[in-house]
């Protein structure tokens, strides 16, 4: 599966004429999909009377937890994103 950055900072010439020799590849798609289901998740960490678990019976409201399925939904995303257009 290909992981693709979001938000690269290209070189470019500055006010002084001088150019900007600094290049920041970004972050990973992966990690770009995993932050928006994160905030998307912020009403169910909200809730601390609220309990997540897995099919093991996992609390899934623990920082790793919550971290862990962010990643799922993040590789989930990017494997439909590989199939491309099929409409």
């Amino acid at each position: 599966m290909s992981n693709p950055m979001a938000f690269p900072s290209e070189q470019h010439e500055c006010a002084d004429g001088s150019w900007n020799q600094t290049y920041d590849p970004g972050m990973s798609l992966r990690d770009w999909f995993a932050g928006q289901f994160l905030v998307g998740r912020g009403s169910l960490v909200a809730d601390p009377d609220e309990v997540f678990t897995d099919a093991n019976g996992n609390d899934l409201m623990t920082a790793s937890g919550i971290a862990a399925s962010c990643y799922q939904m993040a590789d989930a995303m990017l494997a439909e994103r590989s199939k491309g257009d099929t409409q």
